[in-house]
């Protein structure tokens, strides 16, 4: 590049240089901040995707061991007939009295706990 030395033309010229470089320079750093930012985009929808995959497996799960499982089969009867759950609402009454503070531990039986 060829400067003229007169009249602070050189002075004029090596500032628009070092202003084209500023520029370029600024161009550089926001090409990168949309980069990382589609990328951090994409890590973040990748990470909901797997949790929300995650969760629907354990849920999932949970059902299978709910509907499977011999040991929930009195479960399964409590809330599938009516008779049966009739049977369980004292009881259930009886503990939620005592959670509230309304009725202390002692009159439920070992079979009620």
């Amino acid at each position: 590049m060829k400067y003229n030395f007169h009249r602070g033309y050189f002075l004029r010229g090596l500032l628009m240089d070092i202003g084209m470089k500023i520029s370029i320079i600024e161009t550089i750093f926001t090409g990168i901040t949309s980069i990382t930012g589609t990328i951090i985009a994409i890590l973040l929808y990748w990470l909901s995707r797997h949790q929300q995959q995650e969760t629907w497996i354990k849920v999932y799960e949970i059902h299978d061991g709910f509907w499977n499982d011999p040991v929930m089969t009195r479960v399964r009867h409590w809330i599938n007939y009516e008779q049966a759950y009739l049977e369980l609402k004292p009881i259930l009454q009886k503990r939620r009295e005592i959670d509230e503070g309304k009725s202390t531990g002692g009159e439920l039986s070992e079979s009620e706990l």
